[in-house]
């Protein structure tokens, strides 16, 4: 057997790691030569279970596979390379369950997909040649992730046990090989359940394990990759850190020394290196016992060290070895970057801000859930380096790790390529254990807000104790992912809790644990929660203090003010920006006293381009826990648009998840650059980073890390500098006026007096307005400005005006650049003119329909009568399940007895070549009229497309031309340029909201479909055209839409309302 030298130990040797510690020589055992088993007749519901500190491995059972160790031969399970898990090879091949809302939530909702994943053991096991060893050196394997029991075996003995998800810890396998000689590695994995959506909320997403219960995480099984075998000294160094300073040439090294059978008194050397030269060495004395553990500590200065930023992540290596010449065998190395992150002016409470090295930042970023596709949990070195060039070409400068630990290759992959990170461990909130509860709140008072003053924040006295399995559990977990993490120069903070505002603050296990956190690592910010509102529960360390900051009666924020506005309409409108005051992501005046972060900004859900991700399945990588999903989706879509011509639209699969894809990275542009534009603001999160075939929808790349749509949309917004231009109105009626506002955002220093020029210009290019002011740019740390406000405009001219800004310096400015910007206003011609106008009756509640064709569309229709045959429309408008139309009709002086209204006039339509236009206010009336036709087989109805419960899940419409949108953007997914929204706030219950028909008849013409991430194989119709007889019926689902025909900002836009309104009654029969 041929030794394995992979391409991660040639990394090594040149001295380009990570910055997780490291054996200074290791070889990777994790490439080819691993099998995979599920030994789904292992018993394991009702085993005892140790902590780390509880493992002794002697007093622990051997597990044998079924059928004995032979059973784990060449035929037994299938070739594997890490990472990798169970479900990425297994899934629903041990049978499906329907999901349920302990495992995902969202999955109950979508009856078509289904729960694959496996509970149980699984073995992972491979050959490996042992290196021949000294007298006293130990064989070690190092595992650097797994989930979630692991027991690792050697040639059958029971050499390792680790319960802890998804963190690193080494096996001594020493005495179980013969050095020089083949050897049986074999890993023993069991995953009791976990969870498959983004729920971490504790106790509420606990799972069991017979009498254990765990804090939340993952459902998968596997083993990620970077196992390694290496050879150690009897004393070496087990653990290197490196924590940063204030000052940009400082850094101290922390080195942990071990001895296994040995007595050593003796140096510890310490050396940094930078470009392959030693930049700083030192030795440091430790003496220790066999069996001891010793921590030994040196500040470095390092004069000419060169900082680390994002676009320069100048990375240098430190190490620390048992004296020189045994380095290989007993040294760990690292890398690290200079570099320091903090919160200025906090203690202060006056304007506070972030710093990178000196200077102040802003974060841009989006919060990852930490899936992956095909496994489930670990990137491999592809999917890892695509997070990071796709989140650069976005234009963010950070990534969240969101209710999950980071991934230790991808923490490697940002040190080196300039991308910071966020960290929390995961279902934090269960290290607070039960005594306080996690519903109480004793810093709420109903008369002042705040009830106790001072809060004990020691984290000392009994009560900070852990004592259920799951709290101690968490705590380890969480002391252990920093130990791992500290010396990432991308790392900025640790967060424990994620939406955990409601929890008791007087509770002393939230501060041990913060302090616990502060003793491995003072260099970084400790935040206790992101998501909180005002007299709630937060709490805040800044480094290298030892003062924690809570929320009080003085200090509404405790220094942090972590908003998730997370919600919203679904698409861009002008209900996001009504002025300079009045905006989505504007810091409110209580909270410019704190760090103002907005850790999960609205949502906007979309779906993956599934025709990329299955063309992403191939020989290399032919299987995946998300595959069959994948698939069944990209069918479905692809069906859909054949069989009702939207190909001219959408010629591929991919360009029509490219254009609603498009749809939201628009809406992030906007939402990023006004939130730059308030100076308040310091961190910026967007609600989604990847999403998974059935969670997350909110992502702005797939578990793959593919872009959604085009990244330059999106990356516009991130530029240090530039002018931000906010029409307050996106799409209005011809002969409306508009208002516009810019602001400058300034990240370069921009000083000075300035000329500030905007001009309107028509869709033809002529000049509509234009305006010029002189403006002074700020400079320093002010971000973001208001250069001028309410500027006016006109719209005489139908289409897509151009406004055109720009910003010239002028003398005694700071710089010679000049800056430009344009925006689009969608100007809509509510009342085009026809060649003829028809004879209109309209049945309807209110006189909504006739005052529109009256006053804007200027033609005067009569109230419905079934006994008059001479309309040549007919329009029946509703709100409502059950809208009485025959009592309507009555009132209008229909006489009783006869046919009732709908059918009245349905036989008008076959019969006498009338058009009918079912006119709902939204879904419920939209479906109550489609039932209608069904029953009167008009219409085949199979199934409804029900509107989402939340924006971040992701519903949307896709227009193909068709006169029914005739003077409306048409090829198009109905985005800004409609001004409409998928999440109205709802008056009138489900009639608010959106839905569509899964529907079919002879000559059916679908101008409108509608789907969402909830039901996503099921793709209904918005907007149809139905012949029946000589005449045709008009049918529609959109939110709000009666309503919207004369009340401004709902869900549907008033001059798009009235546009269809005007193409529905006046298009001429023979435009079919």
């Amino acid at each position: 057997m041929k030794k394995i030298i992979s391409a991660a130990v040639l990394l090594f040797a040149l001295g380009v790691g990570s910055s997780t510690p490291r054996m200074a020589r290791a070889e990777d055992i994790s490439g080819s030569g691993w099998r995979l088993w599920p030994d789904s007749q292992a018993q394991w519901k009702d085993d005892k279970l140790y902590l780390p500190s509880e493992v002794k491995l002697s007093e622990l059972p051997v597990n044998a596979p079924t059928g004995g160790w032979a059973a784990l031969g060449g035929q037994q399970g299938i070739p594997v390379t890490l990472p990798s898990t169970v479900e990425e090879h297994y899934w629903g091949k041990m049978g499906f369950r329907p999901y349920t809302r302990d495992v995902a939530a969202i999955g109950t909702g979508d009856k078509g997909v289904q729960n694959g994943s496996y509970n149980g053991v699984s073995w992972w096991w491979r050959s490996v040649e042992t290196p021949r060893i000294k007298p006293g050196q130990r064989l070690i394997v190092h595992v650097r992730g797994a989930r979630l029991r692991t027991e690792v075996y050697c040639n059958g003995k029971l050499r390792g046990y680790n319960i802890m998800t998804e963190l690193p810890f080494d096996s001594d396998v020493t005495d179980a090989v013969e050095p020089g000689k083949p050897a049986q590695i074999a890993l023993r994995i069991t995953n009791p359940g976990g969870f498959l959506d983004w729920n971490d909320f504790f106790p509420m997403h606990g799972f069991k394990w017979g009498d254990y219960t765990f804090p939340g995480s993952h459902g998968f099984g596997g083993l990620d990759s970077g196992v390694t075998l290496s050879v150690r000294d009897d004393v070496s160094v087990s653990d290197l850190a490196t924590i940063n300073n204030p000052d940009l040439h400082r850094v101290r090294l922390i080195a942990e020394v071990k001895s296994v059978s040995q007595d050593y008194n003796g140096p510890v050397h310490l050396q940094i290196r930078h470009a392959g030269s030693t930049v700083w060495s030192g030795d440091v004395p430790v003496s220790l016992h066999a069996g001891e553990t010793k921590s030994v500590e040196a500040d470095a200065q390092v004069a000419g060290a060169i900082p680390w930023s994002l676009d320069h992540p100048e990375l240098y290596q430190a190490t620390a070895a048992i004296g020189k010449a045994n380095a290989a065998t007993s040294g760990r190395t690292t890398d690290f970057g200079f570099r320091f992150f903090t919160a200025v002016g906090v203690e202060k409470i006056d304007d506070p801000y972030l710093t990178l090295n000196d200077k102040r930042i802003v974060v841009r970023s989006a919060i990852s859930w930490g899936f992956w596709g095909r496994n489930g949990l670990w990137p491999d070195t592809e999917m890892a380096t695509r997070e990071i060039t796709a989140a650069k070409a976005l234009g963010l400068n950070t990534l969240q790790s969101h209710r999950n630990l980071s991934k230790p290759m991808v923490l490697d992959l940002q040190d080196r390529m300039g991308l910071l990170r966020y960290e929390e461990p995961g279902s934090g909130q269960s290290s607070y254990g039960n005594r306080y509860g996690v519903t109480k709140d004793v810093t709420i008072d109903a008369k002042d807000g705040f009830s106790p003053g001072v809060i004990d924040t020691s984290g000392t006295g009994p009560d900070a104790e852990p004592i259920e399995f799951y709290e101690k559990y968490e705590e380890e977990k969480i002391l252990e992912m920093v130990k791992r993490d500290r010396s990432h120069p991308s790392l900025i903070m640790f967060t424990l809790q994620n939406e955990g505002g409601w929890v008791d603050s007087t509770n002393p296990r939230i501060y041990r644990i913060m302090r616990e956190i502060r003793a491995l690592d003072p260099s970084r910010i400790v935040l206790l929660n992101s998501g909180v509102m005002a007299h709630r529960a937060q709490a805040l360390m800044l480094p290298y203090s030892d003062t924690i900051t809570y929320s009080n009666k003085t200090d509404l924020w405790g220094g942090w003010r972590d908003e998730h506005s997370v919600g919203g309409p679904g698409n861009y409108t002008s209900d996001l920006y009504t002025d300079p005051t009045h905006y989505s992501q504007r810091t409110p005046e209580n909270g410019k006293g704190a760090i103002s972060a907005w850790g999960e900004m609205l949502g906007v859900g979309t779906p993956d381009n599934f025709q990329q991700l299955m063309a992403s399945f191939d020989k290399n990588h032919s299987t995946g826990y998300d595959y069959q999903d994948d698939k069944r989706v990209l069918d479905a879509t692809h069906d859909f648009l054949d069989k009702w011509g939207f190909r001219k639209a959408f010629p591929t699969d991919a360009s029509y998840y490219n254009t609603v894809g498009d749809k939201s990275y628009f809406f992030w542009q906007k939402i990023i650059e006004q939130a730059r534009a308030d100076n308040a603001n310091d961190y910026l999160v967007i609600s989604g980073w990847e999403s998974t075939t059935i969670d997350n929808h909110s992502g702005i790349v797939d578990n793959h890390r593919f872009f959604k749509g085009d990244p330059k949309i999106l990356h516009r917004a991130s530029v240090p500098e530039m002018l931000v231009v906010r029409p307050r109105r996106l799409a209005l009626a011809k002969g409306q006026h508009d208002l516009i506002d810019v602001f400058l955002v300034n990240e370069t220093g921009r000083m000075g007096p300035h000329t500030l020029n905007i001009t309107v210009k028509r869709p033809n290019g002529s000049v509509l307005s234009t305006v010029s002011k002189a403006v002074r740019a700020e400079g320093g740390n002010t971000y973001g400005q208001l250069l001028d406000e309410g500027i006016e405009f006109t719209a005489d001219t139908a289409g897509m005006l151009s406004v055109e800004a720009s910003l010239t310096p002028d003398t005694g400015a700071s710089t010679e650049k000049s800056l430009t910007q344009s925006e689009k206003v969608n100007v809509i011609d509510a009342a085009p003119s026809f060649a003829s106008a028809p004879k209109v009756a309209v049945l309807e509640e209110n006189q909504d329909i006739a005052n529109v064709l009256t006053n804007t569309l200027h033609i005067t229709p009569s109230k419905y009568d079934p006994s008059d045959a001479t309309a040549n429309v007919i329009v029946f408008a509703s709100k409502g399940k059950d809208p009485d139309f025959d009592a309507l009709a009555s009132k209008n002086g229909a006489p009783q007895g006869g046919p009732s209204a709908l059918d009245s006039a349905l036989d008008k339509v076959k019969n006498n070549g009338a058009r009918l236009v079912l006119w709902p206010n939204g879904e419920r009336s939209a479906r109550w009229m489609a039932h209608q036709l069904a029953d009167r087989k008009v219409v085949t109805l199979d199934d409804w497309v029900q509107h989402t419960g939340a924006s971040w899940f992701g519903s949307w419409y896709f227009v193909r031309k068709h006169w029914l949108f005739a003077g409306l953007p048409a090829d198009c997914v109905m985005d800004w340029r409609y001004d409409n929204s998928w999440n109205p706030q709802r008056s009138n219950g489900d009639d608010d909201s959106t839905g569509g028909a899964v529907l079919s008849a002879p000559g059916l013409e679908v101008a409108c479909g509608y789907t969402n991430n909830e039901k996503k194989t099921l793709i209904g119709a918005s907007a149809v055209v139905l012949p029946y007889g000589k005449g045709q019926v008009v049918w529609y689902c959109f939110p709000q839409l009666l309503d919207a025909l004369t009340k401004d900002h709902l869900a549907t836009n008033t001059a798009v309302a009235q546009r269809l309104l005007a193409n529905a009654v006046f298009t001429p029969m023979a435009a079919k």
